[in-house]
C-alpha cells in the first residue's frame, strides 16, 4: 500500500490543529483563586486569613460582584487562597476572565505570583513569611497596611489546590472550545 506524502502532512496538520495547548484548558465551573490572603498566626500557631466576607467586599470595590468566595482551610488554618467560584455559564466564564485579566494587567497575576513564591521559598521558615514589599503593602487611601493580593483563572494545573473546596473534588476540566458552542447551543 502506498501513502502520499501530502495525505500524511494533512493529517498531521489536523492532528495539530486538534491538538489542545494546557494553557486552553480551565477548570469548569469557572474559579479564580486568589493568593496571599493568608493574615497572621493566632495564639494557637493556627492561620488566620482574609474570609469570605473580606474578600467579597474587596471583589465589589473592584467591581465584580458575580464570583462567590470560598477560602480554604487546612490542618494548620488558613491556606493563604481564597477560590472564587463563577456560574458554570459563558457569563460567568467571562466574569472570570474579567477579573483574571484585572490582576494580570495590575502585575498580579500567575506570573507574578509564582515569581514572588519562588523568591521566599527555600529561606528558612518560609511558611511562615508573610511580610515583605511583595505581600503586604500600605495603602495610601486609609494608611492601613493590606495584603498584595495575585489571582489567575484556575486550570488544570491547579486542581489539587481546589480539593479543600468539597463542591469543586468533582470539578470537571474543559476547553474554551468545548464552552463555546455548548454556551451558543443553550441560548
Amino acid at each position: 500500500m502506498e501513502v502520499r506524502a501530502g495525505a500524511v502532512n494533512q493529517k498531521k496538520r489536523k492532528a495539530d490543529d486538534d491538538a489542545v495547548s494546557p494553557d486552553d484548558e480551565i477548570i469548569w465551573p469557572p474559579c479564580i483563586i486568589v493568593e496571599n490572603t493568608r493574615l497572621f498566626k493566632d495564639t494557637d500557631g493556627r492561620w488566620t486569613g482574609l474570609g469570605n466576607v473580606e474578600m467579597a467586599c474587596f471583589l465589589a470595590e473592584i467591581g465584580h460582584t458575580m464570583g462567590r468566595p470560598k477560602s480554604c482551610w487546612g490542618k494548620e488554618g488558613h491556606l493563604g487562597q481564597v477560590i472564587i467560584q463563577y456560574p458554570s455559564t459563558i457569563e460567568g466564564l467571562k466574569e472570570a476572565e474579567r477579573l483574571h485579566e484585572h490582576f494580570r494587567s495590575c502585575n498580579r497575576g500567575r506570573t507574578e505570583w509564582m515569581r514572588v513564591k519562588c523568591m521566599w521559598h527555600g529561606l528558612p521558615g518560609h511558611e511562615d513569611i508573610y511580610e515583605g514589599p511583595d505581600l503586604k503593602r500600605v495603602d495610601n487611601e486609609c494608611n492601613k497596611e493590606k495584603r498584595v493580593l495575585y489571582g489567575y483563572l484556575a486550570k488544570v494545573c491547579d486542581k489539587n489546590k481546589l480539593i479543600p473546596i468539597k463542591k469543586l473534588k468533582k470539578c470537571e476540566t474543559r476547553t474554551k472550545k468545548d464552552i463555546e458552542p455548548a454556551s451558543a447551543s443553550t441560548q
